[in-house]
């Protein structure tokens, strides 16, 4: 087992839904790529240095989860620093960008670091995200998730009472016409 990380990282600049945690993950800014033009002026502030997007991290064996802003690491200090002057400036009216605070999931069940993986699949397969470190491709225990806007439970199929109902009836047919062969001999 592995600890898999991902960052939200796209070419339209889009965020990410993650649907385990139920929140909106921050994508990548590229301003040179762009082709919003007050974006990429924004960018402008920046040299058109790219803002990384937020990162997921899956621990699959401590089974623990983390969304977390690299703006905050050592290597983005300066990046960071001038951010916060840019969006410190009460003149300069948009878009601000804000650094997020770390959320940590613990004590995931196996379902849940299941699920996890799945979506973090899902979002590097449809290119809204890259892989950092580790397999995307590792296998866990558990069942995935996929349905998050309702809890499905089973209901029973209307035509299985029917076709019970049938098989009783055909049993009892059988019967009694053996009972009339046997009786005619």
């Amino acid at each position: 087992m592995a600890t898999i990380t991902i960052e939200v990282k796209n070419p339209r600049n889009m965020a990410l839904h993650f649907k385990p945690t139920g929140e909106r993950v921050r994508g990548a800014l590229d301003f040179v790529s762009t082709r919003d033009k007050d974006l990429y002026a924004y960018g402008q502030t920046f040299d058109g240095q790219t803002i990384p997007g937020k990162r997921i991290v899956l621990d699959t064996a401590a089974r623990t989860g983390l969304v977390f802003d690299p703006l905050k690491l050592p290597e983005n200090a300066a990046l960071f620093e001038k951010l916060a002057a840019v969006n410190a400036d009460p003149i300069r009216n948009g878009a601000t960008i804000k650094p997020g605070d770390e959320k940590r999931y613990a004590d995931l069940s196996q379902d849940e670091v299941a699920t996890w993986l799945n979506e973090m699949r899902k979002a590097v397969r449809a290119g809204l995200a890259v892989v950092v470190s580790g397999d995307i491709s590792a296998k866990v225990e558990g069942t995935p998730r996929t349905e998050f806007l309702h809890k499905r439970e089973k209901v029973a199929d209307k035509r299985d009472e029917t076709i019970a109902q049938l098989a009783a009836l055909v049993q009892q047919q059988s019967e009694q016409i053996a009972k009339l062969l046997a009786a005619k001999k």
